[in-house]
């Protein structure tokens, strides 16, 4: 019965992420204004999520943080130097 559980854990786990992968590409195909930005900073998460597979999850949580920080970076230079405001997507990606 334990592995039966463990099972089910892992296929309700892995639905989970392909759920959060398929919103994530529908984010970024619904954004056309920004959607070689949003397309990197997709592509740089799933590496950020293979890795943390692969690895620890403290090797996980720290690229997590410096992605999130080198976002953040970026968006608030952009916006500075632009002259723009920030959008909202830039949001969606540092949570």
């Amino acid at each position: 019965m334990k592995q039966r559980s463990t099972a089910l854990r892992t296929d309700i786990a892995f639905l989970a992420l392909l759920s959060l992968i398929f919103l994530g590409i529908i984010f970024v195909a619904i954004d056309a204004d920004n959607i070689v930005r949003n397309g990197v900073i997709l592509c740089g998460a799933l590496i950020v999520l293979l890795l943390t597979y692969y690895t620890s999850q403290t090797t996980g949580l720290v690229l997590s943080a410096i992605l999130a920080f080198l976002i953040t970076a970026y968006t608030g230079f952009y916006a500075l130097s632009t002259g723009t405001s920030i959008p909202i997507s830039a949001f969606f990606w540092i949570l």
